[in-house]
């Protein structure tokens, strides 16, 4: 018989949908959080109720015990106070916009872009490329850099790369403006291409591929490509993308998690064993950011195969990174 039985109380909560609807690769990675977010509440007996506007989910603060929100548009301040002091308890995915009043779950970008940045150098590639979409750094800091960005330039200074003209980081994150940045760095270097270029998200390397393949630029033949997300279009791309992988199964049972314990007081847990406590001050919250898992390999990078399982990793107030808008935007 084990020593300890954990009991599940039924509860009423809150999906705060906070994505930009865009029918795409976007939706996608919306929708697949969404299903593993209502399927871990089941588990722990939690009815969810969605709500597209946060002042609707406000006007409704006593038919729940917390929220969840998903997507990447930014909050104003004064609107972040007004949901705080309707919800005590409320979990972000993939941002971190009020750390000193929400939890938060994010995948760790800035160890996969690092990540993604060893694996390319252990190569051979020193000039690397990076193309990606603006989205807001969250936290105490609030402008128009994607985080993914922000490690690619902080990590690249650190390992004495020359990134000068080989940053493109402008628009949506989506196909369409991928193959604008890919046009863009192929007229920018037509007779210098990168060793390699990093994408900060599975849509906007779509993007990148067609406009290469548009003028006989062969990846992994004369670029080294690497994406992250790994959504199951990158494995029907021409060639198939090497991808890290987000486990957003992972994020949403973890924000489930968060939310279901927390009116207990009780200290989540990463999948290391490591715990995030949160204090009782009600003005310290935790933030837990996870490991990405594994990168998918194309067919021409099978030589640096290799997985890249590791632990979640746990972030405090007062030592925040920035968060982007998501892996998926």
């Amino acid at each position: 018989m084990p020593r300890y039985q954990r009991v599940t109380i039924p509860q009423d909560i809150a999906l705060l949908d906070n994505a930009v609807p865009d029918k795409g690769l976007q939706d996608m990675y919306s929708n697949e959080l969404k299903m593993s977010l209502y399927r871990h509440a089941e588990d722990e007996r939690m009815h969810i109720t969605e709500y597209r506007n946060v002042n609707d989910l406000i006007k409704d603060k006593g038919k729940h015990a917390g929220f969840i929100s998903i997507g990447p548009a930014p909050f104003e301040k004064n609107v972040l106070l007004r949901l705080h002091k309707a919800f005590q308890h409320g979990v972000f995915i993939d941002t971190n916009p009020a750390p000193d009043l929400f939890d938060s779950v994010q995948p760790d970008l800035e160890q996969t872009v690092l990540d993604a940045l060893d694996t390319l150098i252990a190569s051979g590639n020193r000039r690397i490329a990076f193309i990606g979409g603006v989205g807001n750094i969250m936290g105490d800091h609030e402008y128009p850099e994607d985080s993914r960005a922000f490690a690619f330039r902080n990590w690249s200074v650190r390992l004495g790369l020359d990134i000068n003209g080989l940053v493109l980081e402008e628009g949506p994150f989506t196909i369409e403006n991928g193959r604008a940045l890919g046009e863009k760095l192929i007229q920018m270097h037509s007779n210098d291409l990168p060793d390699a270029v990093i994408i900060a998200a599975d849509p906007i390397a779509v993007g990148v591929l067609q406009a290469f393949a548009s003028v006989g630029i062969l990846v992994p033949r004369d670029i080294r490509m690497v994406s992250i997300n790994n959504q199951e279009i990158a494995e029907y791309t021409s060639p198939a993308l090497s991808s890290y992988d987000i486990n957003k199964d992972e994020l949403a049972k973890a924000a489930v998690f968060m939310l279901s314990e927390a009116p207990r007081g009780v200290e989540p847990t990463g999948t290391n064993g490591r715990k995030a406590t949160q204090p009782s001050n009600p003005g310290w919250n935790a933030s837990i950011l996870l490991r990405t898992h594994q990168m998918t390999m194309n067919a021409g990078d099978h030589d640096n195969e290799h997985d890249r399982h590791a632990a979640s990793t746990i972030r405090f107030p007062g030592r925040h990174t920035p968060a982007g808008p998501g892996p998926g935007r």
